[in-house]
């Protein structure tokens, strides 16, 4: 992975909490591109660059209408529950056999202050 890309894009998150990371894939004209019904998209967490092994990986949970190339992914407490620190992300989209990285980054993992109990 390319440094520059990594610094380019951190992104942060809270230990254990809701998070919902919504996004438009464009081309390298940054012209909309039309995602099919048949795509995936996967948000990829691992500790380490050189890790074989994932922390997490999940699919979003919404592709818009393939036409405005939007997609939205959400993230639950049990995605998160056990990470603080720092992490490396990427997040591909996959179409029959074709495969593109649309972000990579440094994803620093806090904990909150506060851990919210129920009454």
């Amino acid at each position: 992975m390319a440094d520059e890309l990594i610094e380019a894009n951190p992104l942060e998150l809270w230990q254990a909490n809701n998070a919902l990371l919504t996004g438009t894939v464009v081309d390298a004209n940054g012209r909309t591109f039309a995602i099919s019904d048949i795509a995936v998209i996967t948000f990829s967490v691992k500790r380490r660059l050189i890790d074989t092994a994932y922390v997490f990986q999940k699919a979003c949970d919404r592709i818009g209408d393939g036409s405005t190339g939007e997609f939205t992914l959400s993230l639950i407490p049990t995605d998160t529950d056990e990470m603080s620190g720092t992490y490396y992300y990427d997040l591909n989209l996959y179409v029959v056999g074709d495969f593109w990285t649309l972000l990579r980054g440094e994803l620093e993992m806090h904990i909150p202050v506060k851990t919210w109990v129920a009454p």
